[in-house]
């Protein structure tokens, strides 16, 4: 695949010529993409819905083949058995097809675990694994969604007057964050697990009122907003807990919970935690808190966390190998504040501040303070193993006619562009800290004295220099960094200024005496180029690979 792209992007390449920077990454070129406005879904029997509004939550993910799934709460039923609808695009969401209906965990398994979560019902996250974990390969598709027993607000409801209709959120029994799987890209789904449990609903983000009689305590500790993030071998949960919590452990994160949790008077409060998964076991850990809240008085003595409703976690990595957490806070201020965390297991060590310490850069737009916050890594080359700079152009002429204009264009195009990619390049893998291969487009020129490319022949010279000041600086990072210097190539750049002799030979003002007595192939640079990026150079670093069919030493 490396020697198939190299010869790619080397078809346009020459010693003296026009090219691009070009990296070779473990993840596939990403095609520019300026979506327009459309429809996922429209309620199509809004007389129906138990509250509004009734269509909500929309989640979606891009699959390995192109595919775009999305997932939403759709009310348009009772608050019985419901079902988590999936939805398709294979044109970048242009048009949108029912894919699947994801049914309650009570009815993928026959297991007795499963029998009180009758409903699948609202925030769904869609995730696609990007390494294996555990029993689950790498581009499996997963939902994390809460599913829970039935309404039983709306139940009472509706058996004392049957003409009666929801108009919100009622009281749902065992609330809890089901993990679901699917290996055909959606079409169908199992129940994997139980990531975390709740307990009643309660009515709506922690607003009393809708408790329906059987909830004798009148009890809100649902758990809501699951966000997925794979790592070493582990699936990391993160979710909003509205579980009664006394205090965490600084030392841990992991939180104490209130042993009067189920009877006492509820809170109201909210925390942010995580639980992992090795993909192997039948049970997630116990959680561990990312962000407390405010520590709450409760009277008697008792204290808790959860004030200020922390919510909806979203975290992503960043450039500089930390991880960035936002969420919505409603306990004064900013309503959407952050964290920055060198593992993103530790948030509950880190310091949160609001959204507005975040620096934007000259001309772009004040980042949102409302709350409902969405943290997405926009997609990128993903790992840089190996990256050739084929980066060049050339301008001709008499030495003494040449002005600081030429100067600029061809130390530009061939040195400083060279340089600041090489820059780029370096600080990535330097990142991932494991090394990797670095290969410089010189030329023979920058080697040879020929009349008319003076200051091409100075830039490539900078060039051959960059390469091995490089390769002794970043040699201790296990970076190798070295250049190809080819003679003049065969491309259509240089067909202008071949001649085709009688005899059948060929002749080129830049490509005399060259002992094979011949241009060279694009694909003779694109080996010597794969050698120099690939393991079969592993010991060779700072050198200077001539293709140039001996030309040099001639």
């Amino acid at each position: 695949m490396i020697k198939r792209l190299v010869r790619k992007a080397l078809a346009s390449a020459t010693a003296v010529g026009v090219g691009l920077a070009f990296v070779i990454a473990s993840a596939a070129n990403v095609s520019a993409y300026q979506p327009s406005s459309s429809n996922l879904y429209v309620a199509d029997n809004p007389g129906a819905c138990n509250k509004n509004p009734c269509v909500l939550y929309p989640k979606s993910a891009q699959l390995p083949s192109g595919r775009i799934v999305a997932a939403f709460e759709n009310d348009q039923t009772a608050p019985v058995g419901q079902t988590m609808p999936v939805y398709k695009s294979d044109d970048e969401g242009t048009t949108w097809q029912k894919l699947a209906d994801v049914k309650a965990p009570a009815y993928l398994s026959s297991d007795a675990k499963y029998a009180k979560y009758t409903s699948n019902w609202t925030n769904p996250y869609l995730y696609v694994l990007p390494q294996n974990v555990g029993n689950l390969s790498a581009g499996t598709l997963l939902l994390a969604s809460v599913v829970s027993g039935d309404d039983y607000y709306y139940e009472e409801q509706k058996a004392a007057n049957s003409s009666w209709t929801p108009s919100s959120d009622g009281d749902r029994k065992d609330v809890a964050l089901a993990l679901y799987s699917s290996t055909d890209d959606g079409a169908t789904w199992n129940i994997v697990n139980i990531i975390a449990t709740g307990g009643w609903q309660g009515g709506s983000a922690g607003s009393l009122g809708r408790v329906s009689t059987a909830n004798t305590h009148a009890q809100v500790d649902p758990v809501w907003e699951p966000h997925l993030v794979a790592r070493n071998g582990q699936l990391v949960a993160y979710y909003s807990d509205e579980n009664d919590y006394l205090g965490y452990d600084a030392s841990t994160g992991v939180p104490v919970l209130d042993p009067d949790n189920d009877t006492a008077s509820d809170s109201g409060g909210q925390v942010l935690v995580h639980r992992t998964w090795g993909g192997s076991s039948t049970s997630w850990s116990g959680p561990v808190v990312d962000v407390p809240g405010s520590t709450v008085d409760r009277g008697n003595g008792k204290t808790e966390i959860g004030g200020g409703r922390p919510g909806m976690t979203t975290i992503a990595p960043t450039t500089d190998g930390t991880w960035l957490l936002t969420y919505e806070y409603w306990g004064g201020g900013t309503n959407v504040r952050y964290k920055i965390a060198d593992d993103p297991l530790k948030f509950y060590a880190a310091a949160d501040a609001p959204i507005t310490n975040l620096p934007v850069p000259t001309g772009g737009h004040t980042l949102s303070t409302g709350g409902s916050p969405v943290l997405l890594p926009m997609p990128d080359i993903g790992r840089l193993d190996a990256a050739f700079n084929n980066a060049g152009t050339a301008m001709v002429g008499p030495l003494t006619e040449l002005d600081e204009k030429t100067w600029d264009v061809l130390v530009d195009g061939n040195l400083k562009s060279t340089f600041f990619y090489l820059q780029a390049e370096a600080a990535q893998m330097k990142r991932q800290k494991e090394g990797g291969s670095i290969v410089l487009n010189g030329s023979v020129f920058a080697e040879l004295g020929i009349e008319g490319i003076s200051i091409y022949s100075a830039s490539k010279g900078g060039v051959t220099a960059l390469a091995r000041a490089a390769a002794v600086e970043l040699g201790p990072d296990g970076i190798r960094v070295n250049s190809v210097n080819p003679t003049v190539i065969r491309t259509p750049l240089t067909e202008s200024g071949i001649t085709r002799n009688e005899d059948g030979t060929e002749y080129h003002p830049h490509g005399e005496k060259i002992p094979l007595g011949r241009l060279g192939e694009p694909e003779e640079v694109a080996n010597a180029t794969l050698f120099l990026l690939s393991d079969l150079s592993s010991y060779i670093t700072g050198q200077t690979l001539m293709v140039d069919g001996g030309q040099s030493v001639n």
